[in-house]
């Protein structure tokens, strides 16, 4: 890969239930042919005491893979992407990247329809990257 020189920029995304369901908001670059490197990344949900997770999707796992899950102890509690869960130390502890198709996500089951989740993030963006699928 031909790396360009990157910018650090923020990012925020967010995920709206449209009823009692997992609500995924997808941390990735919006166009391929763009990498993020993930410095920092927090996830947050405002319906209260649910489960939620950080998870990573690539096309060898289009269903993604579970890295770290808990039940939060409330609403709009920021959960960090490289934090310990419950009881699995965290894959996420591996520096993390984002592309088109190979990015983390932040997922909650959601109680009711309207529930919302945040992904806030900061990422070094390269624009240009070659062989990338």
């Amino acid at each position: 890969m031909d790396r360009l020189n990157g910018r650090i920029i923020p990012k925020v995304f967010t995920g709206v239930s449209v009823g009692a369901a997992t609500v995924y908001v997808p941390l990735r670059p919006r166009v391929n042919g763009t990498e993020w490197d993930i410095l920092f990344a927090w996830g947050s949900q405002n319906d209260g005491a649910v489960l939620c997770s950080w998870g990573f999707v690539s096309p060898e796992a289009p269903g993604g893979v579970i890295l770290t899950s808990l039940t939060a102890s409330g609403a709009n509690i920021n959960w960090d992407i490289f934090a310990y869960a419950e009881k699995t130390p965290s894959a996420a502890r591996l520096p993390l990247f984002a592309t088109w198709d190979r990015y983390p996500q932040f997922a909650f089951v959601a109680s009711a329809a309207g529930k919302i989740g945040t992904v806030a993030a900061l990422v070094i963006e390269r624009i240009g990257i070659e062989d990338l699928e």
